[in-house]
């Protein structure tokens, strides 16, 4: 079944990786290796978490999702939607000096279990706009 869908996609020659990451390729690196993990390899992982949406690969379709962002200062700010099977995700923060600022928007008959920059722990939300504000150095 992979090699059928490969052959469809007209796009580079990835790898099977799971049902989550069903193709695989690495366009920062041009590549395989999508677990940057190599030394100095930041550019693959900011792009790929620094807004910090992700499926909850135990509930199909984005019924439920998983956010934890990666603020960087350095980026200054980050405005990211993704029009997933449950509707429009949204994840946008920014600095204002030391305060970092997220707002995010989980779609309607959603929830998201959302876990703040420094905390282990996640706290579940519903469906609808939220502002958290966290000073972080």
């Amino acid at each position: 079944q992979v090699e059928l869908l490969r052959a469809g996609l007209n796009a580079k020659n990835g790898v099977y990786l799971s049902a989550k990451i069903p193709f695989a390729y690495n366009y920062v690196d041009n590549n395989t290796d999508v677990t940057h993990t190599a030394a100095g390899d930041y550019e693959g992982e900011q792009g790929s978490h620094v807004a910090g949406i992700a499926a909850d690969p135990r509930q199909p379709g984005f019924k439920h999702i998983l956010m934890q962002p990666i603020p960087d200062k350095r980026l200054g700010h980050v405005e990211a939607e993704y029009n997933s099977a449950a509707g429009l995700i949204k994840s946008a923060w920014r600095y204002e000096g030391d305060n970092w600022i997220w707002e995010f928007t989980i779609p309607q008959g959603a929830t998201a279990s959302v876990t703040l920059p420094g905390e282990n722990e996640a706290k579940e939300y519903r469906e609808g706009a939220y502002t958290i504000s966290k000073r972080i150095r």
